[in-house]
């Protein structure tokens, strides 16, 4: 109340009292209270804001104190940390900034437990927000580049890595122990079902319409702990080591783009080596200005100015991003052979996130995006054969949807490209029942209708004949044939830039269901283009190209077409190995 008063009138004397009631409420605290620890939180702030600099050391110590409160609930030590970690940062302390990001990412699971429902989960990462990047910079500081990777492992695609836990290959488990195999299956069922009743807080009483959950929480960390026993198996649904990272990165180049406040740099891993590339023309300010510029431009009505724009953020991406990175590396000059060039799998943190890497550096490398190294690990193994071929989805109409001229053409020239595809879906016919009911036994999916992008990412979703299909429900499924999902629709891998690096979209979600190959677009794209693109990359696809230079090979030549326009070709992206 004083606080929020002084930062609306200035009053010296509200701040001076909140710091003075601040005090004497941590001398009244027990040592063991819960409280203690958002005590100290409110103590550090209100100490910054004194105009005496030597209350910076007070400040530090009453952070790291609430960091390393026992009895402290995870959101208020979380805070603490965070804050800790940040001022010793601005103060250049680096060895305390290590030492508060280790404290803040052992509450990382308290805040993320499996016993919550997925939009609670979501919310409480709010204060997990932005943590990776500034966490990977102190490692950077030190010279542990596998130190800021494992950060960023641990810290970006929270909810992505959790969703990989419960989809650990299970073959090698199956054919050793059966019996845990079935255990892990119904333990998964669970777990991946949203309830339909609030979860509950991390400071209050679970609610018991949760019990069910929170026993198979508890099951499946005692089940984890129970195969990981087991000779073979001790890797089980655990993120890849620093080795197997690299191993990711085989055939070509993983990029990390770590931005924050301080400084900028890339992260870069291939199956040898990982490294670091200062980018010093590269700030955090000048991404966010790019990116309020960028898209209203793109997602706007009449994107009267999207050309202008885009190409201006290429320029710039190429000058402070891509150009630096690439010539770092010895990527050649001179535009090459499509066949030749090197691939990289890029991995935007920040508000980076939202903007066309891969089209700064069309002529240089064949681009992919992955939201972790972990999830490429992940979509390299194999799909399990069989499956009963392509299901094929086109929908002109909708109601409250303005009609796409395009997406049923679009869908039977698909299915008259792919062997082995069964009629299209068209139309009215694409309800979410029949949708759901094929998707798992169906090894390709091509959608081409509308997709909405919402301000929770969670709720983007594709638009059925009979209603929407969104994020949290994909990730839901479980597609153990599936090889590739092409998202012949708006905005279906932007996530937006509230939690910009959980990369919650609808691609990802399909990547998470189990679709190792996804191809999305990051804005808005017109009805006739998303035809000419599919003609282009089933053109591709079909004399057996790589998925990855089957799109950037269709970029090009509708880039070559209207090189002007690059609102037009620089929108489809694919994520996968």
């Amino acid at each position: 109340m004083l606080m929020s008063r002084y930062g609306k009138f200035g009053a010296a004397a509200d701040r001076d009292e909140a710091l003075r009631l601040n005090r004497l409420s941590l001398r009244l605290y027990p040592i063991d209270h819960p409280d203690r620890a958002g005590h100290l939180f409110n103590l550090g702030h209100t100490l910054l804001k004194q105009p005496d600099p030597a209350v910076v050391d007070e400040a530090m110590a009453a952070f790291r104190d609430g960091a390393r409160t026992p009895s402290g609930s995870p959101v208020h030590r979380i805070q603490c940390g965070s804050a800790w970690a940040d001022l010793a940062m601005s103060t250049g302390q680096w060895a305390a900034a290590r030492s508060a990001w280790h404290e803040v990412f052992e509450q990382l699971p308290l805040l993320i437990d499996h016993r919550l429902a997925r939009a609670d989960r979501q919310r409480h990462l709010h204060l997990f927000d932005g943590v990776g990047p500034r966490a990977a910079l102190a490692r950077i500081d030190e010279g542990d580049v596998d130190g800021a990777w494992a950060a960023l492992e641990q810290a970006r695609g929270v909810l992505f890595g959790q969703a990989l836990e419960l989809r650990a290959d299970t073959a090698e488990l199956r054919r050793v122990r059966p019996d845990l195999a079935a255990e892990v299956d119904r333990l998964r069922g669970i777990l991946n079902t949203e309830t339909a009743h609030p979860a509950f807080e991390l400071n209050a009483r679970p609610a018991p319409s949760s019990t069910a959950r929170r026993e198979a929480a508890q099951q499946w960390r005692q089940l984890l702990a129970t195969i990981r026993a087991t000779a073979g198996l001790d890797r089980f649904a655990l993120p890849p080591t620093p080795d197997q990272l690299r191993e990711a990165g085989a055939g070509g180049l993983v990029v990390a783009v770590n931005v924050t406040t301080y400084r900028c740099d890339a992260l870069t891993l291939t199956e040898s080596s990982a490294d670091v590339v200062p980018l010093p023309d590269l700030t955090e300010r000048d991404a966010r200005a790019m990116v309020d510029r960028f898209l209203p431009a793109v997602h706007g009505a009449t994107r009267s100015s999207a050309a202008a724009v885009l190409t201006q953020v290429l320029a710039w991406l190429w000058d402070s991003v891509t150009g630096p990175v690439l010539r770092h590396l010895g990527v050649p000059e001179g535009p090459a052979e499509d066949a030749a060039m090197p691939r990289v799998w890029w991995i935007p943190t920040g508000p980076l996130s939202v903007l066309p890497v891969h089209a700064s550096a069309l002529d240089r490398v064949v681009s992919s995006y992955t939201p972790t190294v972990r999830a490429l690990h992940h979509a390299r193994r194999p799909a399990v054969p069989g499956g009963d071929g392509p299901l094929v989805v086109g929908i002109n109409e909708v109601p409250d949807h303005r009609p796409l001229q395009n997406a049923v053409s679009e869908a039977e020239f698909v299915a008259a490209t792919l062997p082995g595809s069964r009629p299209p879906v068209l139309d009215g016919a694409a309800d979410r029942r029949t949708i759901l009911d094929r998707l798992p036994a169906s090894d390709w999916a091509h959608f081409a209708c509308h997709a909405m992008a919402m301000p929770d990412p969670a709720e983007s979703h594709l638009v059925l004949h009979d209603g929407p299909l969104p994020v949290r429900e994909l990730t839901g499924q479980s597609l153990d044939h599936a090889r590739l999902a092409y998202l012949s629709a708006c905005t279906t891998a932007f996530g937006g830039t509230s939690l910009a690096d959980e990369s919650i979209h609808i691609a990802s979600a399909f990547q998470i269901a189990g679709f190792p190959h996804v191809v999305g677009t990051l804005w808005p794209i017109a009805d006739t283009a998303a035809l000419e693109f599919a003609r282009h990359i089933y053109g591709q696809l079909n004399v057996g190209t790589d998925p990855a230079l089957a799109v950037h090979r269709a970029v090009h030549a509708v880039r070559n077409e209207v090189p002007e326009r690059p609102h037009l070709w620089a929108a489809h992206v694919h994520f996968g190995p």
